[in-house]
C-alpha cells in the first residue's frame, strides 16, 4: 500500500467537521477467485500522524466492493461508527463512494472527529456524494493514482499506456508502429489487449474508459470516432 500526504484534504475534512481524513483508492481485481484477489490500495491522508490509526479503521470496517453502498438519510448511520483511539477521538465517519467512471476502482472517505460530525450535511446525501467525489477526481488527476495502480500491478504496461494515448490523440498505426518500433500487427495485438483489459468493444469506446479511469486526457472522443 502506498500513502500520499496531502494538506488540501483538510478542507474537505472541516466541511465534514473531521480533523483527520483519508481516502483510500483500492483496485479490486476480477481475474481472480474473490479468494485468492490481488488488489493494490493507496492511501491519501491529510495528516501522517493518523495514518495508522486509519488504516486500522479501513481494516475493521466493512468489506469494500466495486458497487459500494451509497449514502443516504435511510442508512447514514450504517457509516458511523464509535471507536477508541489512544491518540484521536472517538468518532468514525466511513463513506464509499461509487466511481462509475472506472469500475474496477472503490473509494473509501474516513473521517476521524473528536466531536460531532457535520450531519446537516451528512444528510445531504447527494450533495456530501458529489463532494466526496470532485475530491476523489481532484486526487486522482494529481497524483494519476489509477494509473499508477494499474501499472503495478501488471494490468498495464509502460509501453501499452503509450500505444492507448497516441491512439487517442490520432496517431496512426503506421506511425506508432515506427515510433513503439513494432509492426503494425503488433500495435493491433496491444491494441486488442487494451479492448479486453477495459471490456472496451471499439476504439472511440476504449479510448472513452481510458479517459475517464485518467490514463489519457484532453481527448476529442468525436475525433476518434471520425476517425475510427
Amino acid at each position: 500500500m502506498k500513502t500520499v500526504l496531502e494538506k488540501e484534504l483538510n478542507e474537505i475534512a472541516k466541511k465534514f467537521g473531521a480533523e483527520k481524513c483519508a481516502v483510500f483508492f483500492r483496485l479490486n481485481s476480477d481475474e481472480q477467485p474473490v479468494e485468492v484477489k490481488t488488489s493494490i490500495m493507496t492511501v491519501v491522508v491529510n495528516d501522517r500522524n493518523a495514518e495508522d490509526e486509519m488504516c486500522l479503521e479501513y481494516c475493521n470496517t466493512f468489506k469494500m466492493s466495486a458497487k459500494s453502498l451509497s449514502l443516504s438519510k435511510q442508512n447514514t448511520s450504517k457509516f458511523v461508527f464509535r471507536k477508541s483511539f489512544s491518540s484521536l477521538g472517538t468518532n468514525v465517519l466511513s463513506i464509499d463512494i461509487p466511481l462509475l467512471i472506472a469500475e474496477r476502482i472503490s473509494v473509501r472517505f474516513i473521517f476521524l472527529s473528536s466531536h460531532s460530525f457535520n450531519q446537516e450535511l451528512i444528510e445531504q446525501s447527494d450533495f456530501a456524494q458529489a463532494k466526496l467525489l470532485n475530491c476523489a477526481l481532484f486526487l486522482n488527476n494529481k497524483y494519476s493514482l489509477i494509473s499508477n495502480m494499474l501499472l503495478d500491478c501488471g494490468m498495464l504496461n509502460p509501453k501499452l499506456l503509450n500505444i492507448i494515448s497516441m491512439v487517442a490523440n490520432g496517431t496512426s498505426r503506421d506511425d506508432i508502429s515506427e515510433i513503439m518500433n513494432l509492426s503494425v500487427r503488433g500495435v493491433d495485438y496491444y491494441i486488442d489487449m487494451a479492448k479486453q483489459i477495459f471490456d472496451a468493444k471499439t476504439m472511440p469506446e476504449l479510448v472513452y474508459i481510458a479517459s475517464q479511469y485518467g490514463l489519457i486526457h484532453n481527448v476529442s472522443i468525436e475525433r476518434v470516432c471520425n476517425e475510427a
